[in-house]
C-alpha cells in the first residue's frame, strides 16, 4: 500500500512527463522600423531570437528543439504579411531550409496566426511573405524630412532670337530647246555614219546601182596581199621564160 505522502510526488512526476518540454507562451519583441510584439505558443520549442529580414521579406526565428514539437506565431500584419493584390496568400515556412506544411487560423485585420511543425534538432525557422516592415537607423522608423518650401521663382530664360528661315530653293528644271536637241541628235547620227564609213569601204559597180560591196580593213589587207603575191609570181615566171629564150 502506497502512503499518501509518497503518492503526491509520483503524481507530480507523471504530470511533468506528460507535459512536453519547453512548453511556453509569451510575447517576443521584434525590431524593424519600430518594436513589434509577436505572440507565440511553443510546445517542445524554445525561441531564442526573432529577426526581420526586409531583403528577403521574411522573419528568421532561431529556436532550440531537442525533441521536436510545434510553434504557433501570431504575427502583426504591419510587421510581416503575404498578399497578392488585396487578397491574402499563404506564408511559406522553411525549417532548416526544408519547406514544411503550416496551418493558419482565421486571420484578423491586424494579425495572422500560423502553426509550424518543428523537427527534433532544428535550429532555424524562416517565415516568408511578400512584405516586411523596413528598419530605419538605430531601429527607428524611416521618415523623410522635407525642407520648408517657399514660393518658387522660376528663372527667366532668354530665348535666342530666331532668324527668319529662307525656304529651300528648288533648282529650276532645265528646258532644252527642241531645235538644239534635234541638231545634237543629227550630229550624233552623222558622226556614227562617218565612223562606219571609215571602218568599211563601199564599192559600187557601174550600171548596177543597187549592188554595193562593203570591204573592211581586213578584207582590203587580204586583197592587197593577194595582188602582191600575184605580181611576185608573175615576175618570177617572166624571168624564167626570158632565161630559157636566151639559152636557145
Amino acid at each position: 500500500m502506497i502512503r499518501p505522502v509518497l503518492a503526491v510526488p509520483v503524481l507530480l512526476m507523471v504530470a511533468v512527463s506528460i507535459i512536453p518540454a519547453f512548453a511556453d507562451t509569451g510575447v517576443f519583441p521584434v525590431q524593424s522600423g519600430k518594436t513589434f510584439q509577436v505572440s507565440y505558443s511553443a510546445n517542445g520549442v524554445k525561441i531564442q531570437d526573432i529577426e526581420a529580414d526586409p531583403a528577403n521579406d521574411e522573419l528568421t526565428v532561431t529556436v532550440l528543439a531537442p525533441q521536436g514539437g510545434s510553434l504557433e506565431l501570431m504575427i502583426p500584419r504591419a510587421l510581416l504579411d503575404a498578399k497578392q493584390g488585396n487578397s491574402d496568400i499563404p506564408f511559406i515556412a522553411l525549417v532548416d531550409g526544408t519547406p514544411v506544411t503550416i496551418k493558419e487560423q482565421t486571420p484578423t485585420t491586424t494579425t495572422r496566426s500560423i502553426s509550424i511543425p518543428v523537427n527534433s534538432g532544428s535550429t532555424q525557422i524562416e517565415v516568408i511573405g511578400t512584405y516586411v516592415a523596413s528598419p530605419g537607423p538605430n531601429g527607428a522608423s524611416i521618415q523623410t524630412v522635407q525642407p520648408p518650401q517657399g514660393p518658387k521663382t522660376q528663372p527667366t530664360q532668354q530665348l535666342p532670337q530666331q532668324l527668319p528661315r529662307t525656304p529651300p530653293q528648288t533648282p529650276a528644271p532645265v528646258v532644252q530647246n527642241p531645235t538644239a536637241a534635234g541638231i545634237q541628235k543629227k550630229n550624233a547620227t552623222v558622226q556614227s555614219s562617218l565612223a562606219n564609213q571609215t571602218q568599211n569601204l563601199v564599192i559600187r559597180i557601174p550600171y548596177l546601182p543597187n549592188v554595193a560591196i562593203r570591204l573592211s580593213h581586213i578584207d582590203l589587207a587580204v586583197i592587197a596581199a593577194i595582188i602582191i603575191l600575184v605580181i611576185i609570181v608573175a615576175s618570177v615566171a617572166r624571168r624564167r621564160q626570158s632565161k630559157i629564150v636566151w639559152t636557145r
